[in-house]
């Protein structure tokens, strides 16, 4: 996954941008998760 990310974005050199927008996506992937198991308990 990290490095098709890294080849998405088309910056192998600015670690700091690729750090973000991994960072990014696994917020994404947090609250889509977190939301799944809230429509479990009710």
């Amino acid at each position: 996954m990290a490095i098709a990310l890294r080849g998405e974005l088309g910056n192998n050199q600015d670690s700091k941008v690729f750090i973000e927008a991994l960072n990014n996506n696994v917020q994404r992937m947090k609250v889509v998760l977190d939301s799944l198991f809230e429509s479990d308990k009710t």
